[in-house]
């Protein structure tokens, strides 16, 4: 959509100026397509900013849903409910079949800006202690439960733990 907008742009900025150029006179031309620039200008930034608005809306709905669709997995899961395991892995985008290390990490601060950051420091985790495949499922603002698997060997916590993970996540346990 935005390539769309460029190309748009482009070329109506393209004939205003040929349309200044063959009607208006020499002297004038600058002025009038320094003007024509702004306008255009004007009118791009304005319907940037509503497409952005509208795809971070759609973005978030999107997220939900998905977001609504692997917890309901989940939670079916860890009921002990049968799940056919091609819809789990589908939905989930993980592969249920391996041995698996489970992480809950949590931030205490309730400010936002955790908003991506406990997802990817149990990632991180899980990564650290081997894990070559990974979930990680928000679980409300502050919270997420991650897991992860590995190919070879079962995975396991680093001996040392992760230092600064606790300090900035919460106390991630497995």
């Amino acid at each position: 959509m935005l390539r769309a907008v460029n190309v748009g742009h482009s070329f109506a900025v393209h004939e205003m100026l040929a349309v200044c150029e063959r009607l208006l006179p020499v002297d004038d031309r600058f002025a009038a397509m320094r003007h024509v620039s702004e306008l255009m200008l004007a009118v791009v930034d304005e319907l940037t900013a509503d497409m952005a608005r509208e795809f971070g809306q759609v973005q978030q709905a999107w997220l939900a849903s998905t977001a609504a669709a692997r917890m309901e997995v989940v939670q079916s899961i860890l009921h002990g409910d049968a799940v056919p395991l091609d819809r789990a892995a589908r939905v989930l985008g993980y592969d249920l079949t391996r041995q698996h290390l489970a992480v809950v990490a949590w931030a205490d601060d309730p400010t936002p800006v955790w908003s991506g950051r406990l997802e990817e420091a149990a990632d991180d985790l899980l990564r650290a202690a081997g894990c070559t495949s990974t979930l990680v499922v928000p679980v409300g603002d502050r919270r997420v439960w991650a897991w992860g698997s590995g190919v070879r060997r079962p995975p396991a916590l680093p001996a040392n733990g992760t230092p600064g993970l606790a300090r900035e996540c919460g106390s991630p346990r497995g």
